[in-house]
């Protein structure tokens, strides 16, 4: 008497496997993105109506990181290098804030806040805040920043405490498009921002060529091909 299955038997089992395998979900690969933002301050514009005192009580702390969530990307790799030194050499602009940084995004439940917090060395500004990236339907850029304007002498440049007036508020939740530069405005300050798709290198070498970058870029390793973010045209 033979031990193995007959033919027929044989075929039916793989057959069964077939279909079980057929009927688990696939797991998408995680969607990962390279961000970029310039922070800068306006010297030139007016107020226009826009400047209030922060209410008594009211926290604008922006935490801190949490493990796994953003790594930092080095400033060799990023690719707004140009506009920042164009915006720091022009009389009526200062840069503020320059990162770049790697995460995952997700949905708006789950999105983790990168936190901003810059002290600006000799100077009488700084800015703190969150930005989230967003990733449903379309990719969404989330900003809420504040622009201070410290008080006292001495060397003092910054403080958040009650004191500290004005402080303008860019807040905005903004559809965007990968690749593109977008600028969001305030008549005291503004960021432009870049949200570039990252693929693992192993996985970009049969992606074809990289489209050349939107903006002036200081690479030195080989950029991923984009992949589409937008789930419907």
């Amino acid at each position: 008497m033979s031990i193995f299955p007959a033919p027929s038997e044989l075929k039916a089992a793989v057959s069964m496997l077939l279909l079980f395998a057929a009927s688990l979900p696939v797991l998408a690969a995680p969607a990962i993105y390279d961000v970029e933002v310039v922070i800068f301050s306006n010297s030139t514009s007016g107020d226009n109506g826009e400047q209030w005192t922060r209410p008594a009580g009211v926290s604008i702390g922006t935490g801190a990181f949490r493990n796994g969530e953003f790594t930092e990307l080095a400033p060799s790799l990023y690719r707004l290098n140009g506009i920042s030194n164009a915006l720091q050499q022009s009389s009526g602009y200062r840069v503020l804030f320059h990162r770049a940084w790697r995460q995952v995004a997700s949905g708006r439940d789950t999105a983790a806040a990168y936190p901003v917090h810059s002290l600006v060395t000799g100077g009488d500004r700084s800015v703190e805040g969150s930005i989230r990236l967003v990733l449903g339907r379309y990719l969404h850029l989330d900003v809420d920043l504040f622009q201070m304007s410290a008080r006292g002498a001495g060397g003092a440049v910054y403080s958040d405490d009650a004191g500290s007036v004005p402080v303008y508020e860019l807040k905005e939740q903004r559809r965007i498009r990968s690749g593109e530069l977008h600028y969001f405005d305030h008549p005291r300050f503004g960021m432009i921002a870049q949200v570039t798709p990252y693929a693992a290198p192993e996985a970009a070498d049969t992606a074809g060529p990289v489209p050349e970058a939107a903006a002036p870029t200081v690479i030195t390793e080989p950029l991923p091909a984009p992949v589409d973010d937008q789930l419907t045209r």
